[in-house]
């Protein structure tokens, strides 16, 4: 018959150790196909056929399920592969020789193909399929386009769709919620505080007394309130508060149970936000009153360290301070505070006069549009009369001197360069002004009138400049009230809650 080669082989399709083959070299003349299958990992409906055979052979017992959509690969006995579509098999490996074949071992690991044993039988662990049938001749390998029609496919996928669906990966839910904080640890009450639910536990009785507010809440007809919890003996008793801000109502708590080692010194350095966040609560639940041995030290502190930062309202936190200025009733803080906000407010970036990320004391902002509206007109129209009359022809200022003909022709055209080179041309409509009330009265005093690198003194120029200049100064100087009588009672009542004013009894006051 001729040598026997040595084992043949064949890479693995799931990236397992190659198949060996072992056949007599006359076998590649011989009258019988064998087709080996190997199916999808996932599984599918699987056919059979030999590589001559137009119609499926029947299913062998055991065999794993092919890939759905799977195509049959059929390598010929020159060695050359063809890509045959075939629903059921993801490829399929015909060698022509006398004997049948057998697959050993596992579908991933090393397997032998041996000539000579008369076995057919499939791999029902790992899917391996080998079958084989009776064939003349080999006939002439048939083309690619060829083997599409027979199967009905005209392409092979590069990419095949599993049809069983794959169970996501459930995984396990994780508490995110902080750890309980016992308050006291004897109290009967647990609050739930913040996005994150912190739990405080408080005593009832304590936050009763802390406010008329609290003692509506916790023992009045409301949900929170200790007649609508449950009346098991078992069940805890829980109010819910998830607005408000863990940090502040912690420093609210510790002042309420007396706890003053957790509380920072009333000249001790605090943070912006954080006194702004417990201003908020205090507000919310009628509370200013427990921050007067603190009030007037975090305040002092907040101010003087916001002044030194940033030149704009928001790097100086000029939002948060007037809230709390608002909230302790320190209304020289709050006067000041406003007024920055009048004459720096502005469309541009981080000048904004409204925010929305901190409380705005009732209608204070109103005020402050009103205000800065008066103002830039007040401002503007000086400027709008002096150009308006440079147009008709007006008269110089100093008769019978020098350049009295070309003078005001000579202080419009100067004019109206300054003004465009400072942004200001065309005049702008005050409420469409991009300027803060500061910035245009800077820009107003830069306004030329006439060549000042003249050679020669005319005093036309120079006296229309010193009377604009005088308009402008009081302009800015007549700044309306931004503070009603509303805003000044207010401030009054909580000044005597917080300390900042006398107390509310006069009694009270020490001689």
């Amino acid at each position: 018959m001729g040598s026997q080669p040595g084992p043949i082989e064949r890479s693995s399709l799931f990236g397992g150790p190659s198949i060996q083959s072992s056949r007599q070299t006359s076998s590649l003349t011989a009258q019988s196909n064998r087709t080996i299958r190997v199916p999808s990992l996932f599984g599918g409906r699987r056919s059979n056929r030999a590589s001559n055979s137009n119609s499926p052979v029947a299913d062998e017992p055991g065999s794993s399920t092919a890939l759905a959509g799977g195509h049959a690969q059929t390598v010929s006995s020159s060695g050359t592969p063809d890509f045959t579509p075939r629903p059921g098999s993801l490829f399929e490996v015909t060698f022509r020789g006398t004997n049948q074949v057998r697959i050993e071992g596992n579908g991933l690991g090393r397997s032998t193909i041996d000539s000579s044993t008369p076995v057919s039988q499939s791999s029902q662990s790992h899917g391996f399929c080998i079958s084989t049938a009776p064939t003349s001749p080999s006939p002439a390998p048939r083309s690619s386009q060829q083997l599409a029609s027979n199967s009905g496919s005209t392409a092979f996928p590069t990419n095949p769709t599993p049809t069983r669906q794959l169970r996501p990966i459930v995984k396990p839910k994780i508490n995110l919620r902080p750890p309980k904080s016992f308050i006291d640890p004897n109290g009967d009450l647990c609050l739930e505080v913040g996005p994150s639910l912190k739990e405080f536990v408080v005593c009832s009785r304590a936050m009763t007394r802390s406010s008329s507010f609290w003692k509506t809440m916790l023992h009045g007809d409301f949900a929170e309130g200790k007649k609508a919890q449950s009346q098991d003996a078992t069940s805890e008793w829980v109010v819910k508060l998830p607005e408000d801000n863990p940090t502040a109502m912690e420093i609210i708590l510790n002042i309420v149970h007396c706890r003053f080692s957790s509380v920072s010194n009333p000249e001790g350095f605090v943070y912006t936000t954080h006194l702004y966040n417990l201003c908020v609560l205090t507000d919310k639940y009628d509370m200013t009153h427990i921050l007067r041995p603190w009030a007037k030290g975090w305040s002092s502190s907040t101010h003087a360290q916001c002044d030194k930062i940033g030149s704009s309202l928001r790097s100086k936190f000029c939002h948060e301070r007037l809230w709390i200025s608002w909230e302790l009733g320190d209304q020289p803080a709050f006067e000041d505070i406003a007024k920055a906000m009048f004459l720096h407010c502005s469309p541009t970036s981080g000048n904004h006069l409204r925010y929305i990320g901190a409380l705005e004391p009732p209608g204070i902002f109103d005020k402050i549009e009103e205000a800065r509206l008066i103002v830039i007109k007040a401002i503007l129209e000086p400027l709008n009369e002096v150009i308006q009359e440079f147009i008709r022809g007006g008269k110089c200022k100093e008769m019978g001197g020098f350049g009295g003909e070309c003078c005001i022709p000579l202080m419009l055209g100067t004019a109206i360069q300054s003004l465009n080179r400072l942004g200001l041309w065309p005049i702008p409509d005050p409420i469409m002004m991009k300027y803060s009330v500061s910035e245009l009265a800077e820009k107003v005093q830069l306004i030329e009138l006439g060549d000042p690198k003249a050679g020669h003194v005319h005093l036309c120029p120079i006296i229309r400049r010193r009377n604009l200049k005088a308009k402008f100064e009081a302009a800015t100087a007549s700044i309306p009230p931004l503070l009603t009588d509303a805003h000044r009672r207010h401030l009054d009542v909580q000044a005597k809650k917080s300390g900042f004013g006398p107390p509310e009894n006069p009694q009270d006051v020490k001689p």
